[in-house]
């Protein structure tokens, strides 16, 4: 069984010092996908390549991110969250 999420990017703003969601007008925006309902936090990061077209966006390539699990809240979502 499979469930539908929506995955957004929220980018760390230095200037702000805070995330800053990506919106549509930039390229990025969100991105309505279908997970499996017993996947875990790793395998939801995963999604993240729907933002990555070739490996890269215009900020860089995939290997130079690193990826966090946030809530609408902005709070990290933990490996054993039941919010999943």
């Amino acid at each position: 069984m499979t469930r539908k999420i929506e995955m957004g990017w929220m980018h760390w703003d230095y200037k702000l010092g805070r995330y800053k969601q990506k919106m549509k007008k930039q390229g990025r925006g969100t991105k309505k996908i279908d997970v499996n309902k017993t996947a875990d936090k790793e395998e939801l990061i995963q999604g993240t390549k729907y933002f990555f077209e070739k490996g890269k966006c215009k900020y860089g390539p995939v290997d130079a991110f690193s990826f966090k699990l946030m809530n609408y809240t902005q709070e990290e979502v933990h490996q054993y969250s039941r919010c999943l």
